[in-house]
């Protein structure tokens, strides 16, 4: 029985593993209907120059058999020549259906390596495991589709000479080539109705093979959170770790408000703290920003350090919006700051920029 609690859709990580195992959807049928497709197509475009390529082979050998002096060395001749041309048509079509096979299963899983099915495996001599997978729902739906294919097929094969019967009945009146030709045309009408069959059950079994193995490697949620944990991490550690790193990167920030020139507020909920030095610096740099409980500290050390703050909310705003700790402010904040700067300079009796 499947596990009621694998409810979830099997994760890409999951199908990509399964694949590596050669765990792939796949039916046998699709490569007996397209093999089955292309032996109707060879037929009914070379059936009758493949009729009289061996016709006149065999009437060549047969109507010259006077001719040759009957011997192990010439009957060895006749034989490997009759071989000869027989591979000469042959070859060439199984050449066709091999490719053909080769190009269902491609069709159908893509090209896959693997020799994971056919490792030894001591999971596999489980006796008790062994008789339980003969009455699974899997082999149960093997046995009713092998059942259903043989039926089908039969009566496929029955309802064809039946109707055909009034052209059997005349064998019996007609020269051995028309019986022949006969006996073709019906083959050819069964093979044709084995096809269309064939595609029919190709298609279902597909279907059924695809919905079966996704049943099969359907997840828990639990399996899922495990998969997660495996490949992206912990979400607890993870969060841990970025709780560290923005403790770290704010005590950093924090010891370098004390070598700000000013800090600007909104005046209450944000605090960006300025330096600018002409001799190292391009434009002035945003060592320090925050909002709330941040900002509220950032002021704390400023006052300790006699830092000017001042306050101007539309300029705050738009340095915490644009700028980013250790970064130049952007070009068209420039004059504001500059402004800014100046002011505070010349309440300290600095030059600015030094």
């Amino acid at each position: 029985m499947a596990d009621p609690s694998k409810t979830e859709k099997a994760t890409p990580r999951r199908q990509q593993e399964a694949r590596k195992k050669g765990n792939v959807a796949k039916s046998p049928e699709v490569g007996t209907a397209v093999t089955l497709l292309v032996a109707v197509i060879l037929l009914k475009v070379g059936g009758k120059s493949l009729y009289k390529y061996f016709s006149f082979i065999t009437q060549n050998y047969f109507t010259r058999l006077h001719e040759f002096e009957i011997n192990s060395e010439t009957v060895s001749s006749i034989f490997m020549e009759i071989l000869f041309h027989i591979l000469v048509i042959v070859l060439p079509i199984m050449v066709i259906f091999f490719s053909v096979v080769i190009l269902s299963n491609l069709l159908q899983v893509g090209f896959l390596l693997t020799i994971e099915p056919i490792k030894p495996s001591f999971s596999k001599l489980n006796v008790i495991k062994g008789f339980k997978n003969l009455f699974s729902k899997t082999a149960l739906a093997t046995l009713f589709k092998s059942i259903a294919k043989i039926v089908f097929v039969g009566y496929l094969a029955f309802s064809t000479i039946r109707d055909n019967l009034p052209t059997i009945v005349n064998f019996f009146f007609q020269d051995m080539e028309s019986n022949l030709m006969g006996v073709s045309a019906i083959a050819l009408k069964i093979l044709i109705k084995l096809t269309f069959a064939f595609i029919l059950i190709a298609i279902m079994d597909y279907t059924f093979q695809r919905y079966n193995r996704n049943q099969k490697l359907k997840m828990s949620k639990q399996e899922i959170k495990d998969e997660y944990k495996r490949t992206e991490g912990d979400p607890i550690i993870k969060g841990a770790i970025r709780r560290k790193q923005m403790e770290m990167a704010r005590r950093r920030m924090m010891s370098e408000i004390p070598k700000a020139d000013v800090v600007i507020t909104n005046p209450t909920h944000i605090a960006i703290a300025i330096s600018y030095n002409a001799q190292k610096m391009r434009a002035p740099k945003v060592v320090g920003k925050g909002m709330n409980k941040i900002a509220e500290k950032i002021k704390e050390l400023a006052k300790e350090n006699n830092i000017p703050i001042v306050e101007n909310p539309p300029v705050a705003r738009a340095l915490f919006k644009a700028c980013e700790v250790d970064k130049e402010i952007p070009a068209d904040l420039y004059s504001t700051v500059a402004e800014i700067l100046t002011y505070v300079y010349k309440m300290n009796g600095k030059t600015f920029g030094i």
